[in-house]
């Protein structure tokens, strides 16, 4: 019998707490009453809208340096070198906006908004670098089927495959930088990653991109 009290008073506690506010809206007039409606309606709207705008900008954020890494990758020279300082110039003027920012929405007690902001400029600053150089991977990825298609059509799947990457020079003075990805299924090249050979034109890198793909770049030396 305690029991069954004690859940009755709870019960109508809650009901007299969750009706609280619908009664002191049954207490003001009309007009007043539409008003506070319209103020609640836009603070849900308000957290809808910023929810959606954060989780966009941390989308952009992760997209669009991975996309402009293999921009780079797939058009190497000048232009996309230019195009790499642009975004990294671009990067450095929103970090500093968004740092004016962030102090506007402290002072005026944003707290959500202002952690919001910090967390999607740290993050910038720690994946674009990376996610620039992922580009070779997501050329790769991108152009697999042609490469695959294409081995296939030398006629012999055991033996070494290349294909043109282009010269990644982006002034004159840089010389030469000619990429090439090459398909080893033998795993002669792998004790070559990370080592410098020397080329007829200067010095010749290997990296490892995934599977039986290596990426060879000839340097010139001057």
């Amino acid at each position: 019998m305690l029991r069954k009290d004690l859940d009755s008073q709870l019960f109508k506690d809650r009901n007299f707490t969750y009706s609280g506010l619908d009664r002191s809206r049954s207490l003001l007039p009309s007009s007043d009453s539409a008003n506070i409606n319209t103020i609640v309606a836009k603070l849900h709207s308000d957290g809808a809208w910023s929810k959606r705008s954060f989780l966009g900008r941390l989308i952009f954020v992760l997209l669009a340096p991975l996309g402009l890494g293999a921009i780079i990758s797939i058009f190497p020279g000048f232009g996309t070198a230019t195009l790499l300082l642009l975004a990294g110039a671009i990067v450095l003027i929103m970090t500093s906006v968004g740092a004016f920012i962030i102090l506007a929405d402290l002072f005026r007690l944003r707290w959500v908004k202002a952690l919001q902001r910090v967390f999607v400029i740290a993050l910038t600053l720690a994946i674009f670098v990376p996610a620039v150089r992922a580009g070779d991977y997501i050329h790769l990825v991108l152009f697999y089927p042609y490469y695959k298609a294409e081995i296939r059509r030398s006629g012999n799947p055991n033996q070494q495959v290349r294909f043109d990457w282009g010269d990644d020079a982006a002034l004159v003075s840089d010389g030469a930088v000619i990429r090439t990805l090459v398909y080893d299924p033998t795993g002669s090249m792998a004790k070559y990653v990370g080592e410098r050979r020397s080329s007829d034109i200067g010095g010749l890198y290997t990296d490892h991109l995934f599977g039986d793909f290596y990426l060879e770049t000839d340097m010139s030396s001057g």
